[in-house]
This record gives C-alpha cells, structure tokens and sequence, in this order.
C-alpha cells in the first residue's frame, strides 16, 4: 500500500476543489492531520462546502479554513428590476430604523426584507437552487467517501 505524501493530498484537494466547486486559486497546506485552505470562494455555500470536501477526502482532524468569499459586483448582487433607482439601503424608512439604537424594535414589509437578503448576499445565478445543490454536494461526499474507504 502506498503511503500519500503532504504534495499527493494537496495536489488532490486542489484538484476536486477546482472541479467540482470551481475554486482554482486554493492554497492547501497540510501538517500532520490539520489541513490549512486559503484562496478564494464564490459563495459562503463554497467555502463551507471546500472545508466539508477536504476533511473528507484527507480524514484532517481538522480544516483551518481561510478561503475569502468573493463579495458581488453592485451588478450581481441587485436583482434585474429590483430598486432600480438604488439601494434599498437608500429607502428613507429603511434609513430611519437604522438610526434607532441597537436592538430596537424591527418591522420589515416581505418586499423589505426580500431586498435587504438579495442585496446583501446576492443572486447568483451560477448557483443551483438549495434543494439541488444539497444533493449535488451529497453525490460528491458519496463518491469521495467510497474512494476513502474501499
């Protein structure tokens, strides 16, 4: 049985990194059992998904997992449509309650709220919907796992 060097684990990591999140600048490091990721990641959903990958696929007792998430463009991050003529940040009522003091009382209308959520973590387009991506990565884990174990 071949034993696999610090080189062969962080040359495979990077690789399933690249294809299967499409993260290709991550530097991986390993020191003993403790696998050190950094670069950068489209989304917080690809970051926390490069840390699940890599304990997976190297059985790190631990990930240090350092990779920036990529902020949008003003462009990705406002829907088509959405508060064309500006932040919803911009609103006037939105603007008063976030002069009130730390924990006042919040009331958002659905709209309100919806915008805040798009404007704040984007719509990325590039994404699959929650309930594909969850089985998209479960598929992923399945196949790593049987390569790791058999």
């Amino acid at each position: 049985m071949r034993t696999r060097t610090s080189s062969d684990i962080e040359t495979r990591v990077q690789q399933v990194l690249n294809d299967v999140l499409d993260i290709s600048d991550a530097r991986i490091s390993v020191a003993g059992r403790v696998i050190d990721l950094e670069g950068t990641a489209p989304s917080f959903r690809h970051k926390r998904a490069a840390g699940e990958i890599a304990c997976i696929l190297t059985g790190a007792t631990r990930v240090v997992n350092r990779l920036r998430v990529k902020r949008p463009t003003r462009r990705e991050a406002t829907p088509k449509g959405a508060h064309s003529k500006g932040s919803i940040w911009d609103e006037p009522r939105i603007k008063a309650m976030l002069e009130e003091p730390l924990g006042a009382p919040v009331s958002l209308t659905d709209e309100e709220a919806d915008a805040i959520a798009k404007e704040a973590f984007g719509k990325r387009p590039d994404l699959p919907p929650g309930e594909e991506y969850v089985r998209q990565v479960r598929n992923v884990w399945a196949g790593l796992l049987k390569k790791r174990n058999g």
